[in-house]
């Protein structure tokens, strides 16, 4: 789940964005699961995927990706950055 080190050896920061987030209690119609994550964006990094259905069919999916460098970009203004992906039909019934 890390990019380019042992998860274990990630820093604290980031181990606890990862446990919070394979914790997380959804919708039983949401299914998320774990995904390659990037490895050239950040020293650490997780990426889950997420699908939404409805009786067998599909409403959204998407991809929830945290990055983590704790050398602190200065285009960051912090460790961490998000990047989020969804797409979803607007009106199902059309």
């Amino acid at each position: 789940m890390t990019a380019s080190r042992d998860p274990e050896a990630a820093p604290e920061d980031f181990r606890r964005a990862r446990a919070s987030l394979q914790a997380a209690k959804l919708r039983p119609e949401v299914v998320l699961s774990e995904a390659p994550a990037p490895t050239r964006l950040a020293p650490y990094a997780l990426a889950m995927t997420a699908e939404v259905t409805s009786d067998g069919i599909e409403l959204a999916t998407g991809r929830f990706v945290v990055l983590h460098d704790p050398a602190e970009p200065a285009e960051w203004a912090g460790t961490f950055r998000l990047v989020t992906y969804v797409r979803a039909d607007l009106d199902p019934e059309a």
